[in-house]
């Protein structure tokens, strides 16, 4: 049963719901979302009091609960939603923060842009840092070419939120929201634009979050799964944006393999599935 005050608070607060749901629903949604909101009123209230407040304002509240030791905020969008760019984002913020930053994997253009910003592939030695993995990462370098020991390995790469880290996973499969969202292994959800869709008819959270999807790249809607609220803000390009910095997979130069193979080493990798990484970044072992 609904708590009447909650109904009642939400309706004080209708002009910004309605200039929510005017500005960022479809119009074919407005009924069902304001629905949704009434069944649902911590949705509709976080919702409109993070479209009243200043943006600023409601960052604090999306650092508050993502930087936060232990915590794990998977980040979901389509290619090209602007995750990326989030990520150097929040590496920037929680760098302000007084927090250690690490990138799971190798990208290029870090060491040049943003040397502070540690990357490896040793998950081990992580602690008290905030740790941006991206998905691409799992799936080209170890899923689809490592052997059954690393996929292992790497499957317990959550495990190092009891070390003082709060991680953040980068990726598109829409799969792996709808297993989070069943199994509670992540505490936020931060959704970016992902034109068409497609969801389980059994997903309910998810049809409310497609409705309410963000069009823009700079677009964010951040889901707390304990708590149940919903908090919609934009995030600004970080200092440093170019070509070199969107693209993390570009191909790399003969000196960058030799330093992945190194970091692979590093990291206890076998010399089989360091070649099968190397030769999905196109180098052979024997070449370098």
């Amino acid at each position: 049963m609904l708590e009447a005050s909650s109904v009642d608070e939400l309706l004080l607060f209708h002009n910004y719901v309605q200039k929510f749901i005017d500005e960022k629903v479809d119009p074919r949604d407005a009924v069902q979302v304001w629905s949704e909101f009434l069944k649902n009123p911590k949705i509709g209230l976080s919702i409109a009091w993070s479209f009243k407040e200043p943006n600023e304002h409601v960052l604090e509240k999306v650092f508050s609960l993502i930087f936060k030791e232990g915590r794990i905020c998977n980040v979901i969008g389509a290619k090209g939603s602007g995750k990326t760019s989030l990520a150097l984002f929040l590496a920037e913020r929680a760098r302000e923060r007084g927090f250690n930053v690490v990138w799971y994997g190798y990208h290029k253009a870090l060491s040049k842009y943003y040397p502070w910003i540690k990357q490896t592939f040793n998950f081990e030695q992580i602690e008290k840092s905030v740790v941006l993995i991206d998905e691409a990462y799992l799936y080209h370098g170890v899923f689809l070419t490592g052997t059954r020991e690393l996929k292992e390995r790497m499957m317990l790469l959550p495990t190092i939120r009891h070390k003082g880290n709060a991680l953040l996973f980068f990726y598109q499969d829409l799969g792996l929201v709808e297993v989070n969202l069943r199994t509670r292994l992540v505490d936020y959800m931060i959704f970016k634009p992902y034109p068409n869709m497609e969801i389980q008819e059994s997903a309910t959270f998810l049809k409310i979050a497609k409705m309410l999807m963000p069009q823009n790249p700079n677009e964010n809607l951040l889901y707390d799964i304990q708590d149940g609220r919903l908090y919609y803000f934009t995030n600004p390009l970080p200092s440093v944006w170019n070509d070199e910095l969107s693209k993390p997979f570009a191909k790399v130069s003969k000196k960058e393999a030799i330093r992945i193979r190194d970091m692979l080493e590093e990291a206890d990798w076998s010399t089989r599935d360091i070649k099968n990484y190397l030769l999905s970044i196109g180098w052979k072992y024997e070449d370098l």
